[in-house]
């Protein structure tokens, strides 16, 4: 049995075995996968280069996103976390509710009947106004206790997409 010298690389490591003398070395280095992703990194590279970064400093800069960017991990983490909290003060939910758009909505239609031939999907920015304006109207509908009662706890997220 051959024993082949162990290879450490970032993320794991490996010990090629050959079973027989008879079977061939397999340089790390020139695998399939690795010239893939040395492939990779190369148009990494030459695409920095193109934009006309000439020294290379920005190239593989990590970049932390701070939980006040939408949609970040540490946003959604953080509010879990807040959301946990409020599970654990006041139990769990009782109601999860969504709210959703309908273009034909007697106010959307409204809205753009003023400009002949235009369809809601023309003007996006009269659905979401209108849609918000509801929404606000929703949620004050059930804070007010009108809806399901008195409120104990609220985690209110509104997503953007």
């Amino acid at each position: 049995m051959i024993s082949h010298p162990v290879v450490a690389t970032k993320h794991r490591c490996l010990n090629f075995i050959g079973m027989s003398p008879t079977i061939e070395r397999m340089s790390p280095i020139h695998s399939p996968v690795v010239k893939k992703l040395r492939s990779e990194t190369h148009q990494g590279i030459s695409d920095a280069v193109a934009r006309g970064d000439s020294d290379g400093k920005d190239v593989g800069t990590k970049v932390i996103l701070p939980s006040s960017f939408t949609g970040g991990r540490r946003y959604m983490v953080q509010n879990y976390h807040d959301s946990m909290a409020i599970c654990r003060s006041y139990g769990p939910p009782q109601i999860f509710s969504t709210f959703t758009c309908n273009s034909k909505w007697p106010e959307i239609i409204e809205a753009i009947r003023f400009e002949a031939g235009q369809k809601p999907s023309d003007r996006s920015d009269m659905v979401t106004r209108v849609y918000h304006m509801k929404l606000d109207e929703y949620i004050t509908y059930i804070k007010n206790g009108e809806a399901f009662g008195p409120i104990k706890a609220e985690d209110c997220r509104i997503p953007t997409h």
